[in-house]
């Protein structure tokens, strides 16, 4: 079964309240009862289906089939590790491989994974992004499936894939205008 994505603005006073809970249960019910239930469908969220890890595989120049998921990583922990250097820095800007994962794991459970990226890290995000096209991640993608002899799927899989770069880039942006931090869920 494939592991959903979904990116959502929140303002300080939801991350306040969302921080506060103790428990990861707490958090996840929270997130899904409250944030995900009010913010779904909204032009406060992105959902990414199944393609966030090839959004970040393009971004990070990984195995999309290695990318992140829930149980990798421990409450609390800087992902930094994770992210992957881009072959030339001319290439990308550094912060265009937090986009999907963010730099904080907030909760990383068995079937669960919340992470965040917070508003100091969000028009960082949003700006190296802005300068990266839809047609640019679905050429990363489609190399970095050849370079692993996945060259079968290629084609499909980075042209659907880029199709919902777009809308993570408006988010970003409009999370960078409004001062917002954007929570990214996978669950499965």
């Amino acid at each position: 079964m494939g592991v959903y994505g979904l990116h959502v603005r929140v303002n300080d006073t939801e991350l306040a309240v969302l921080e506060s809970l103790a428990s990861d249960q707490g958090r996840l019910d929270h997130f899904f009862d409250a944030l995900e239930e009010s913010k779904f469908g909204t032009t406060e969220s992105v959902q990414t289906h199944k393609t966030w890890r090839l959004i970040h595989a393009a971004m990070n120049n990984v195995d999309p089939r290695e990318s992140i998921l829930p149980g990798h990583f421990g409450d609390g922990q800087s992902i930094d590790g994770f992210h992957q250097s881009i072959e030339s820095a001319a290439e990308v800007s550094a912060y265009s491989k937090y986009l999907i994962t963010g730099r904080e794991v907030l909760i990383s459970v068995t079937g669960d994974y919340l992470a965040l990226t917070r508003k100091s890290d969000v028009e960082r995000v949003s700006k190296a992004i802005s300068s990266i096209s839809q047609e640019e991640v679905s050429r990363r993608i489609y190399q970095l499936y050849n370079r692993l002899g996945l060259a079968e799927h290629a084609v499909y899989d980075s042209k659907y894939a880029a199709g919902w770069y777009p809308a993570l880039q408006e988010l970003y942006a409009c999370a960078a205008a409004e001062g917002q931090h954007i929570l990214f869920s996978a669950s499965g």
